[in-house]
């Protein structure tokens, strides 16, 4: 094999890589399983999801999405402390994963998960470990 054609066929290799790497990144972003913005999927529980109107938000995420409810660890030199997801009711922050169990599941519309990165972009610091976001169903309308 001569040394242009080894030369082509490594760039060629190149490409195909990173063509390979693009479409991964991008079926991740847009299927939900990122850990990227609201979009649906892994990252939403809908009313439809729903199937018992007694239960409350901390156990229909606890049932459906129980990694919503687990610790993300802050690795910072001085802290290495884990951080739970906050809760954020009709786009107000109501408190810790705890205010879960106050919010009952016919007043539920929908359910969402945002990740540390995007709630920092959006809200600003503090939310190490995520955001699970509630809508009630007298904000969809």
């Amino acid at each position: 094999m001569s040394r242009h054609t080894s030369r082509g066929l490594r760039r060629a290799s190149r490409g195909i890589l990173l063509l390979v790497a693009l479409l991964l990144v991008d079926g991740c972003a847009s299927s939900g399983t990122g850990g990227g913005a609201v979009r649906g999927g892994a990252n939403v529980i809908t009313r439809d999801q729903l199937s018992q109107d007694d239960e409350n938000a901390f156990l229909i995420v606890r049932r459906l999405r129980p990694a919503w409810l687990r610790p993300r660890s802050q690795q910072t030199p001085g802290r290495s402390d884990p951080a739970f997801a906050q809760v954020f009711l009709d786009d107000q922050q109501v408190g810790d994963v705890d205010y879960l169990y106050r919010i009952s599941a016919a007043q539920i519309d929908r359910i969402e998960y945002m990740s540390a990165l995007d709630a920092t972009t959006r809200y600003g610091t503090g939310y190490a470990g995520g955001l699970i976001i509630v809508r009630t169903v007298n904000s969809a309308r």
